[in-house]
């Protein structure tokens, strides 16, 4: 588990980077779901990633099984009455540039156990 420190720091960074990225990892939509669920565009998602903090921390980080180079880091976070479960990410592309992933941010399947609430 991740301290306060470690968890703010990662948020800091990812926050920073020069593009942030939503890619349904699943490959089922349930990103794009979940907007039209919560009636929010785009734009409202990255407001919603970006307004995370450590109380909304859940788990990580933890080894990126796409990708054994990176980590991923977990969160949770009620937006218009519903449980959203975000994994976000940190990428250095071959320029050298850092690069944000959201690679979830959807509907909870169940419920989200926080660490720091």
């Amino acid at each position: 588990m991740a301290s306060k420190n470690e968890i703010e720091q990662f948020l800091k960074e990812f926050k920073r980077c020069s593009q942030i990225h939503v890619i349904d990892e699943r490959q089922d939509g349930k990103n794009d779901e979940t907007l039209a669920i919560l009636g929010i565009l785009p734009k409202q998602r990255l407001e919603e990633i970006k307004s995370l903090r450590y109380k909304n921390y859940f788990r990580g980080p933890i080894p990126d099984h796409g990708n054994p180079s990176g980590y991923v880091w977990e969160f949770g976070k009620r937006v218009k009455g519903r449980e959203i479960y975000i994994k976000l990410k940190i990428f250095v592309t071959t320029g050298g540039s850092k690069h944000g992933k959201c690679l979830s941010f959807h509907i909870a399947e169940r419920p989200i156990n926080y660490k720091f609430k």
